[in-house]
């Protein structure tokens, strides 16, 4: 007891590179987590999970070890780095039943916040539409195949995507705010990667200057140039 006081102590002095051994980071509390929900991780360069025969859940955290995003993706969409997934003759989905498993783990395991709204792309790539739900820590996108029988939309699933808001450092190359843009109106840019921010962090944004913030990032299709566009996703 007395070595962890005085561990506490020197922690308090010397802030910087010392308490890490009492701090976790959140790859360290994510993938015990999704191990216990999915099983063994089948490849732990990339920490990919087994959804089922046709689907993997694949991780992506930052330099520093933050959840930033989470894929439930067929396999053969990674074929370069297991040339043994070979893309099947029929499009592969997820069931409603694993849809629905897989959405419970997740949520258990980080929060999304609370729902602020949903989105359907008109758009139609692939005979895939793209569904967006905004949470108030993260968003959600699935893509489906297209039907027009709505009652049946998550048995189709082709792929899921959560981004996670989370720490993010940089020097700020642009910014943007659309109020058309619903949901997530305020964009910050750091190079050629993009962040939805809340407003307080938007006013805080200054061109040129390294800020720390939290964000969410937006998809590779989203900049200052096609933010509050209606762009078809590629």
């Amino acid at each position: 007891m007395k070595k962890i006081i005085s561990l506490l102590i020197v922690c308090l002095l010397i802030p910087t590179g010392c308490c890490s051994a009492l701090a976790q980071t959140e790859k360290a509390q994510i993938l015990p987590q999704l191990e216990t929900s999915f099983g063994i991780s089948i490849d732990t360069n990339l920490s990919l999970f087994v959804i089922n025969e046709q689907f993997v859940l694949e991780p992506l955290f930052d330099e520093k070890n933050g959840l930033v995003k989470i894929s439930v993706l067929p396999k053969y969409y990674l074929s370069e780095q297991h040339p043994e997934w070979k893309e099947p003759h029929d499009r592969p989905h997820l069931s409603r039943a694993d849809y629905e498993f897989v959405f419970s783990r997740l949520i258990a395991i980080k929060t999304l916040g609370k729902l602020i709204g949903r989105f359907f792309n008109p758009f139609i790539t692939n005979s895939t539409s793209y569904r967006t739900e905004y949470y108030e820590n993260a968003e959600l996108t699935y893509l489906e195949s297209f039907y027009f029988d709505k009652d049946t939309d998550k048995e189709r699933v082709r792929s899921i995507y959560i981004s996670y808001r989370h720490p993010v450092v940089g020097k700020i190359t642009g910014k943007r705010s659309d109020r058309r843009s619903k949901y997530r109106p305020f964009l910050g840019c750091i190079g050629n990667k993009c962040y939805f921010v809340n407003e307080d962090t938007y006013k805080r944004l200054k061109i040129g200057s390294r800020v720390d913030f939290e964000g969410i990032a937006a998809p590779e299709y989203v900049n200052l140039e096609t933010f509050g566009r209606k762009i078809k996703p590629s």
